[in-house]
């Protein structure tokens, strides 16, 4: 993504049409986990379809770090998720511990 995307505003606007724009903070804290992480899968698997499709290796050693931190932060969410979704504590003792 170029610095000329961010600078002129393409990448960051409101918008009336909600299928043309993505909407992050919806939702309840339990289903806002669940699509950050699959957010965070999918990044890592369009990442490793890209590096799979080019035999240029310095591309790929480029993206290697940000797949794995994808992939990371997805299990950290995804666990978070669960957590919250099936945990026996109280809504209060659920929050102090994953913050």
């Amino acid at each position: 993504m170029s610095h000329e995307l961010i600078t002129k505003g393409k990448l960051f606007k409101e918008g009336k049409i909600f299928s043309e724009y993505a909407y992050f903070g919806w939702g309840e804290e339990d289903a806002q986990f669940y699509v950050y992480s699959e957010g965070y899968k999918k990044s890592g698997d369009i990442l490793i379809e890209q590096g799979l499709k080019n035999n240029d290796h310095n591309l790929k050693d480029k993206l290697v770090f940000p797949i794995i931190f994808s992939y990371r932060q997805y299990l950290e969410l995804i666990m978070k998720h669960l957590f919250l979704e099936y945990s026996y504590l109280s809504r209060e003792e659920k929050e102090k511990k994953i913050k």
